[in-house]
């Protein structure tokens, strides 16, 4: 009788506690149903945040790019298609004879091209002038031609200029002036009209026959 009432008690205790889990179980059920109840955008929410953040660093990619890009092109166009024109210099004078009334003077000419684009110019003129503020005493033609992108070229021209040579007078002033015309085209696209000018003044000394103060701008 004894283990009877044992079993029968031990499995009253038994029925107990899973009624008790069962019931657990179910505030804990209710209480997850009424936190649902109560925020039922929450979990959808958290999934829309990760496509909102995806696109805003979309779009400030893209803006970085548009950036960098933009500033690219403002330096291309500000370095590459700016169009200067070139400078034409005398960068020597020799005198070749020296008479009563004229002078032979072997001069060479330089072109230079700042740009990035060829210049390509026509056949032009140099004339040499008399300082004192007289006319033309000599003249010599420049064939047309080109010269590429940042790069030089280098003419030699011979002409015959009218001096008087006086015994008081030991330096004779002289004036060069001339001008190159032509285009400069950049990338095949983008082309300029463009003159090469030369402006220098020079001294020939009749004593030593040499040409000094050679000065162009």
């Amino acid at each position: 009788m004894e283990e009877e009432e044992e079993r029968y008690l031990n499995s009253q205790s038994e029925h107990t506690n899973t009624n008790n889990r069962s019931r657990s179980r179910s505030r804990l059920g209710n209480q997850n149903d009424q936190e649902d109840s109560r925020f039922p955008f929450q979990s959808m929410n958290s999934n829309i945040i990760k496509p909102q953040q995806g696109s805003s660093k979309c779009f400030v990619y893209t803006l970085l790019i548009i950036v960098v890009f933009s500033i690219f092109l403002l330096i291309f166009a500000a370095v590459v298609l700016r169009i200067q024109p070139p400078t034409l210099r005398l960068s020597d004078v020799h005198v070749g004879d020296l008479r009563r009334t004229n002078a032979t003077l072997l001069a060479h000419l330089r072109l230079h091209n700042p740009n990035f684009g060829r210049f390509n110019f026509r056949a032009g003129n140099a004339t040499f002038r008399d300082g004192s503020g007289g006319g033309i005493i000599g003249a010599a033609s420049i064939g047309g031609g080109g010269v590429g992108r940042r790069e030089s070229r280098e003419f030699n021209v011979t002409m015959k200029v009218k001096v008087k040579l006086d015994k008081e007078l030991d330096l004779i002033e002289m004036k060069s002036f001339g001008k190159l015309k032509g285009e400069v085209r950049v990338v095949k696209i983008v082309g300029r009209r463009r003159s090469a000018v030369l402006n220098c003044s020079m001294g020939l000394n009749v004593t030593s026959r040499q040409i000094q103060d050679l000065s162009c701008q």
